[in-house]
Parts: C-alpha cells; sequence; structure tokens
C-alpha cells in the first residue's frame, strides 16, 4: 500500500491568473481594475459661489460576462480511489486521482477541485500519490466526514480558479464511509451545476464568478440556464462561461448559483447559497481582464 502524501490544500482563497498561453501554466495577474479620478477639492472657490452638489451614492457590484480561457489537447480527469459505489468499513478515506494534458503546478498554479457532497471545494496539487481525502475534508470543511453516503466529484482548475469548461475535465463518484444511507439515491447521468467560485476571503475589489455543468447539453432562452444573484444584483446566462465580478466592497457578500430547467423550475441538487468576504488583510486576488464573448461587439472589446 502507498503511503498518504501530505498535500497542499488551497482552501479557495483565490490567487490571480491569466488567460494561459496555449500548453502553458497558468501564472498569476496584476488586477486590472481602474483606478478613479481624483474627487474636487471641497473647499476651493466656485465661480458661481453655489453650494457643492451632494456626492453621488456608491455603485453597487457590476458582473460582466467573460470568455473561456483557452487550453490545448484534451484534459482530464479521473478518480481512481475511491472506487463508484464502493464501501470503506476501516481507515481513511484514500483519494487517487489521474490527470493526463494538464500540468500540475504548486499554489498558486493548475490544481484539481474537489468537492464532496457539493460543499466547499478543495484544491489538490499533487496527485502522485494517495491522499487522505477525510482529512482533507475535515481541515477544510472543519468537522469530520460523516459516516454514510457521499458524492465525491473532481474537475481541473486554472491558477485563478477557473474551471477547463469541457466534457473529460470532470469526474464524479459515489462512496459510503463506514455504512451506506439508508434511501440514499444519485443520478450521475442527471443534469447538475456544480459551484466554483467566489468562496473564501480575499482582497480587491474583483472577484470570479464561475461553475462548471455536467450532463447538461446546451444553454438556451427556453432550455437550461444559469440564474445568479450577487448581492442584491441579479440575472442569468445562456453562456457557459466565467463572469467577472467588479466593485466588490469589504465586507461580507452574498451569491446564488442555480441550473434552471426547461419548466422554469431550479434542478434539484444544482441551487447554491454562498457568503464570501473581501478583507485588506486577505490575499490579493486578481481575475485576468475583461474579454468579450464571441456573441459581443468589437467596440465592447475594453470591457471595464
Amino acid at each position: 500500500m502507498r503511503p498518504l502524501l501530505n498535500v497542499s490544500l488551497l482552501l479557495a482563497l483565490g490567487c490571480g491568473s491569466s488567460a494561459p498561453a496555449p500548453a502553458a501554466p497558468d501564472t498569476p495577474l496584476t488586477d486590472t481594475t481602474a483606478g478613479t479620478e481624483p474627487l474636487e477639492d471641497e473647499d476651493a472657490p466656485r465661480a458661481d459661489d453655489e453650494p457643492a452638489p451632494p456626492a453621488a451614492a456608491p455603485r453597487g457590484v457590476d458582473v460582466q460576462q467573460m470568455s473561456r480561457a483557452p487550453f490545448e489537447g484534451a484534459p482530464t480527469v479521473r478518480i481512481l480511489s475511491p472506487r463508484d459505489g464502493e464501501v470503506i468499513r476501516r481507515g481513511p478515506v484514500a483519494l487517487r486521482l489521474e490527470v493526463r494534458d494538464w500540468p500540475l503546478s504548486p499554489p498558486p498554479g493548475r490544481h484539481v477541485h474537489i468537492s464532496v457532497d457539493g460543499r466547499r471545494e478543495m484544491a489538490v496539487s499533487d496527485v502522485s500519490g494517495s491522499i487522505a481525502l477525510d482529512a482533507l475534508y475535515e481541515e477544510a470543511i472543519g468537522e469530520p466526514l460523516a459516516e454514510g453516503s457521499h458524492v465525491l466529484r473532481a474537475f481541473l482548475g486554472r491558477a485563478d480558479h477557473e474551471s477547463v469548461k469541457r466534457d473529460g475535465a470532470f469526474a464524479t463518484v459515489v462512496f459510503h464511509h463506514r455504512t451506506r444511507t439508508r434511501g440514499f439515491r444519485f443520478d450521475a447521468s442527471a443534469p447538475a451545476l456544480i459551484y466554483g467560485r467566489p468562496q473564501g476571503c480575499a482582497s480587491g475589489r474583483t472577484r470570479l464568478l464561475d461553475f462548471y455543468l455536467a450532463n447538461v447539453p446546451t444553454l438556451s432562452e427556453e432550455g437550461y440556464r444559469v440564474r445568479w444573484a450577487i448581492d442584491d444584483l441579479t440575472g442569468q446566462t445562456t453562456e457557459w462561461v466565467p463572469h467577472r465580478i467588479d466593485r466588490v466592497g469589504p465586507g461580507v457578500h452574498q451569491v446564488e448559483l442555480a441550473l434552471v430547467g426547461p419548466d422554469g423550475q431550479d434542478v434539484e441538487g444544482s441551487t447554491f447559497s454562498r457568503s464570501f468576504r473581501v478583507d485588506a488583510d486577505c490575499p490579493t486576488y486578481a481575475v485576468r481582464a475583461y474579454q468579450p464573448t464571441a456573441a459581443e461587439d468589437d467596440d465592447d472589446e475594453e470591457g471595464l
């Protein structure tokens, strides 16, 4: 039996990256958020000697649709252990992954996102050996892995945590920790949305809104679509692309993300309500510069 490895865990605090050149590892980016113009001196004399107008109310968050970052080859991930349907009666839950066409690198760099039952993501950057999944889970979530049935998902991520959006870049299995949960059901072939970002705490006024779609043939106004809400701002998208959240102020912000079916109802198991925090004492987070999707006009290329 191979020894369990210690792995670097990214608790999803976010890390900067640029849109990588084909086949090259992701590298951090600097934040491209534009600065504001200097404020007028309120004590300076005015030509008409009229009182200064009231200050404008601060603007809320803004969400911009981006384009997918390119990649070469056919990046894939497979879950070798635990096996689908396996019951682990004793000992640690050994996680073994196989990754192809997606060179991993230490943080901040390319990695594999790991999710158990849709809880907070864990990021793994070394898949050369077995990983103690239960220990990884307890460190990230703050509680032991419960006995019973669990859904384990893995998908490939870039340095800024944007998911690689292709079918083979995702894998899922069901495993049973110590015992099976009575009445547990899970359909791995059903349409599903897997939450990606944002999560955790970071500084800076820009965050990434991202998700992975499994078994969703296409997005459209009449078919499947993705509904999102950031604080009081709401919207939906029919494009499987990352989104950039701008003008994020300090404090805690609320996020809702859901896959909506052709019947207009949220798809069961694909609705998420999360929060993230912005604090100057947290690590810096940067998202690559806004790029329009193919459907947008060239006049919008400057974006933000």
